[in-house]
This record gives structure tokens, C-alpha cells and sequence, in this order.
């Protein structure tokens, strides 16, 4: 998530972003933030889909979240 995007709800916009767009997530995973006060999470989530797929381009600019890599995915 973006900072900021921690109030109530915000977890269920972004999946329904997903959901909405017929972008596959195959992993979520959540992890504390380092000094964090009040109970902040990261969240890493992996799914179907490139950064340049224009679903997941709009996601990525309405929701504010960060890109940290992709890799080619097997079929075999």
C-alpha cells in the first residue's frame, strides 16, 4: 500500500481492484513495517500479470503501491 492507505477498508479496495480488473493473485503475504507505532504491515502480493499489462498499470497508479520486480513465469 501506499503510506496513508491504511484506513478502514483499504485492503478490500485493492483486492476488489484485482478481482475487478481479472488479475489472478497467486501469493499475499503481510510483514510488521520496521518502527512501526501503531501496528503498520507491508503487504507483498504476487499475481498473473506484468506491470505493462494496462490492468495492472491503473492498480498499481490508483492504489500508489511500489513495483519491486517481476520474473517470467513457467508453464511446464
Amino acid at each position: 500500500f501506499a503510506k496513508g492507505a491504511n484506513g478502514t477498508g483499504s485492503l478490500g479496495a485493492l483486492l476488489r481492484a484485482f478481482k475487478d480488473a481479472g488479475v489472478n493473485l497467486t501469493k499475499f503475504e503481510s510483514r510488521p513495517m520496521d518502527r512501526a507505532t501503531n501496528f503498520e504491515t507491508w503487504f507483498y502480493i504476487e499475481f498473473d500479470g506484468h506491470l505493462h499489462g494496462m490492468a495492472d498499470r491503473d492498480i498499481f497508479e490508483k492504489h500508489g503501491l511500489v513495483w519491486l520486480g517481476s520474473y517470467p513465469r513457467s508453464d511446464g
